[in-house]
């Protein structure tokens, strides 16, 4: 920390030089060159402080094994946990606050979206579940996705619920596609859970979750794949 505010300050020792070599002297013979490198040298430098800060997702990923283990056996539910992408490279600020918004979204898909081994083999599904973190380089960004092979949204159920706590009349929710019925996951304190439990949201949505990304400075895609 204390580098990265030194190579900030460097930046903008080196900001002022250059205005003020360009107001007093101009472009005068020798002096443009040795501009030239220091400018060179101190975004360089800078650049190699940011990559010391940069860590691999593998180290936020992996504190879900124990997560997910616990849970599969408080919930009865039989679940493989897939990491992709663990050499993917975040800064070490990012992905500790990341930690919140994913731990909320591993708990609800083991919550809400896996079913019981019976249930699954009931529906014609592989009595284990899986549960896959996904990390990837796409258009000089990094997508972090989770995925469970559950139930998915209960597409009524949403439906009915916000008609039942007022967000709309029933035939403004009869109206709505199912993708817009899901994008309402995202309502203000918006939660399907019938009961608060410790287990996933303890009564709080995916708003929070929303929330807490863009403060990363990070995109919140409206996408709940059914």
């Amino acid at each position: 920390n204390a580098l990265m505010e030194m190579a900030s300050e460097m930046v903008l020792a080196r900001n002022r030089l250059v205005r003020w070599v360009e107001d007093t002297m101009g472009s005068e013979e020798g002096i443009d060159p040795v501009l030239h490198e220091v400018s060179g040298i101190t975004t360089g430098l800078q650049e190699e402080i940011m990559k010391m800060r940069l860590q691999p997702v593998g180290a936020l990923f992996g504190r879900f094994h124990r997560v997910i283990r616990d849970l599969s056996r408080r919930l009865d539910k039989d679940v493989d946990f897939v990491t992709v992408g663990t050499e993917v490279e975040l800064d070490r600020t990012l992905l500790e606050g990341l930690t919140d918004p994913l731990t909320h979204l591993v708990r609800n898909a083991m919550d809400h979206g896996i079913e019981t081994p019976s249930h699954r083999a009931a529906a014609g599904k592989h009595r284990r579940a899986r549960l896959t973190l996904r990390a990837a380089h796409r258009d000089g960004l990094v997508h972090i996705e989770i995925e469970d092979d559950g139930a998915g949204v209960d597409v009524a159920r949403v439906r009915q619920l916000a008609v039942e706590r007022g967000l709309m009349a029933e035939d403004q929710a009869a109206a709505l596609t199912d993708s817009q019925v899901t994008a309402l996951l995202f309502a203000p304190g918006f939660s399907t859970a019938s009961a608060i439990t410790d287990v996933s949201g303890r009564g709080v949505g995916l708003d929070v979750v929303r929330n807490n990304i863009e403060k990363l400075g990070g995109d919140w895609p409206l996408g709940v794949y059914l």
